[in-house]
């Protein structure tokens, strides 16, 4: 081409190569943004014994608290202390908190471990507008249940944004009715509305320890009740999507009246450590997570 001459204009087939390239980029940027999403790292302050990071999406472990807050910085927490924010050592900055006092619980620091202590009346931790979900998920919770009142009483609850947490996300509690010893544990969620005990075996005491797992996946047996590693009750479940945009530590957000969703169902008893995945664990995973270094911990604890 002669200098000052005019540059030919693109042909069509050029003008969509060069879109197709384009889009190209943006599908490899997207891949990789994704795939970090994926792999984020959890938070430098967190239990660096916890192996199994690949879509943590919540994490919240008593025994960090004081250096996560450390980190931020926040003021520690002593024994005793009601507990304002509890921090997420997930890597994704999905923390929590209570604004008001008489509603916040107990940070209690024993010689073996540390623990939220909640009263069942109206202590929780919660926050709002995650624009999260998943088709699938599996939890992990280390608990020591004090006494079921009824009314779903309740160690977690998620849901969307003004729905309820049975339809459109996902939840764990100790049932309708109230018991006198641990018999009865209910989830429902996003395709498996309905209250049912997913409990089996006898009964147990209040106030032990103990490591519940969830796994929620679609199909008959797709919702399944680990406890201290021992397999429970089953239910089917329909599929769809878990919608977390709204998030109870100690409660759930539901309503079966006129009024929008709620907090209420306020559990009664103390938790040391809470974990959330976004897919299904493997059983190699699980007995990684539940029955390993948490459950000891737990253990201690009591």
């Amino acid at each position: 081409m002669t200098p000052g001459a005019k540059k030919p204009p693109m042909t069509n087939h050029q003008k969509s190569e060069r879109r197709s390239g384009r889009l190209r980029q943006l599908g490899i940027w997207a891949l990789v943004i994704w795939h970090w999403s994926l792999l984020r790292a959890a938070e430098p302050w967190a239990d660096e014994r916890l192996s199994v990071t690949n879509q943590l999406e919540l994490w919240f472990d008593a025994s960090r608290q004081n250096a996560g807050r450390g980190a931020l910085p926040l003021a520690p927490l002593a024994s005793g202390n009601p507990i304002d924010y509890l921090l997420d050592g997930s890597g994704r900055g999905r923390h929590l908190a209570q604004p008001v006092v008489e509603r916040r619980p107990r940070f209690r620091q024993e010689f073996a471990g540390s623990f939220l202590s909640l009263d069942g009346k109206d202590d929780t931790l919660e926050t709002a507008m995650l624009r999260a979900g998943w088709t699938n998920a599996t939890v992990f919770l280390v608990a020591a249940p004090r006494s079921n009142g009824g009314a779903f009483r309740a160690f977690f609850g998620f849901s969307q944004a003004g729905r309820n947490d049975y339809t459109t996300g996902l939840n764990l509690d100790c049932g309708p009715g109230a018991t006198p010893q641990l018999s009865c544990i209910n989830s429902e969620g996003t395709g498996f509305s309905g209250a049912t005990s997913l409990w089996r075996g006898a009964p147990v005491p209040f106030g032990a320890w103990h490591t519940f797992a969830l796994t929620c996946q679609s199909g008959p047996s797709g919702v399944r009740l680990y406890v201290d590693g021992s397999p429970h009750g089953e239910r089917e479940r329909q599929g769809g999507r878990l919608r977390l945009d709204s998030f109870a530590l100690g409660a759930r957000h539901y309503s079966n009246s006129s009024e929008p969703p709620f907090t209420q169902g306020f559990f009664h008893g103390d938790i040391a450590e809470f974990l959330l995945y976004g897919r299904m664990l493997a059983a190699a995973e699980r007995s990684g997570v539940g029955p390993g270094i948490h459950h000891s911990r737990a253990a201690a604890v009591a």
